[in-house]
């Protein structure tokens, strides 16, 4: 019964972690297009490297949510709790 519990809050918290990347991409896109409209090149460029961060926090969770759907399906479920 704990362990269901614990594996839905991790699923609640990896979803979270998504709407959030997802705002700050959001940002980070708006804030290219206002550097690029300003002519400013650093900040553009951090805007950039930090839509990549963002890509790779999401592949990041896209893996863990992939090992956790194959752990389920083997029935070996890690016990890191």
């Amino acid at each position: 019964m704990v362990k269901k519990l614990y594996i839905e809050q991790r699923r609640v918290n990896r979803n979270l972690q998504r709407m959030t990347s997802l705002l700050l991409m959001q940002t980070m896109v708006g804030i290219r297009k206002h550097a690029e409209e300003q002519n400013d090149k650093r900040a553009a460029r951090l805007s950039q490297l930090g839509l990549l961060l963002i890509a790779f926090v999401q592949g990041m969770l896209l893996t863990m949510d992939i090992l956790d759907l194959i752990e389920m399906k083997q029935g070996t479920g890690s016990d890191d709790y």
